[in-house]
């Protein structure tokens, strides 16, 4: 499938389980994306890149993730830009009333730059009507954890902190980008239904 760029291609390959990216010329992929051990058939990219719609404004539409607070991130590679903001997305009462979701999440990671090398608590807050119900009682609440395009992915259970707020510890052992999903079976609740956390791993001081 080309890329946006037409100067690259990604390439779905079962006998390896990976998805590759090529780019125009290069004997070898320039990068890969995992799958997550599931066989990838076919590949389709949805692009969804900015296209300049006056002087100097540069505007794009995608479907908006779930409520809450979100880190907007923008990677440039001429000229070279990269740029962080926060946004909050308002819940829509109709979505809510058909989708009868009542947990929400929060994370209380404030510092969203942290070193590599060094243990990191992303502490997790639960939100619900009946807070007694799920101050330390959820058993499931799976938390995943990759570096961006993918790779070093983790999946672990939080452990409750009481307050309705449970917690996993990570290790980044490599600079970059990375996001972080929560999930509950017994919540009624997915990776997909709930606010990403997207934090940034980089060398400290003496590294």
């Amino acid at each position: 499938m080309p890329t946006p760029e037409r100067n690259a291609v990604v390439v779905a390959n079962p006998a390896d389980k990976t998805v590759y990216y090529y780019m125009e010329g290069m004997a070898a992929p320039m990068g890969n994306f995992e799958n997550q051990g599931l066989k990838p058939m076919a590949v389709m990219i949805v692009n969804r890149s900015v296209q300049e719609t006056a002087a100097g404004i540069y505007t794009s539409s995608t479907q908006l993730p779930p409520a809450g607070n979100y880190n907007v991130s923008i990677l440039l590679d001429n000229p070279s830009v990269y740029h962080c903001f926060s946004t909050q997305i308002a819940p829509n009462p109709e979505l809510v009333k058909q989708s009868g979701q009542a947990v929400t999440v929060d994370y209380l990671l404030t510092n969203k730059e942290v070193p590599v090398g060094i243990s990191v608590p992303i502490q997790i807050k639960l939100n619900h009507p009946d807070q007694e119900r799920i101050k330390d009682s959820v058993k499931d609440l799976q938390v995943l954890i990759f570096r961006i395009p993918g790779q070093a992915q983790q999946r672990m259970i939080a452990k409750a902190q009481g307050n309705s707020i449970y917690q996993v510890e990570i290790t980044p052992e490599e600079t970059g980008v990375y996001q972080v999903f929560v999930q509950s079976p017994t919540l009624n609740f997915t990776f997909h239904d709930q606010p990403i956390l997207t934090f940034r791993a980089v060398k400290g001081a003496g590294q």
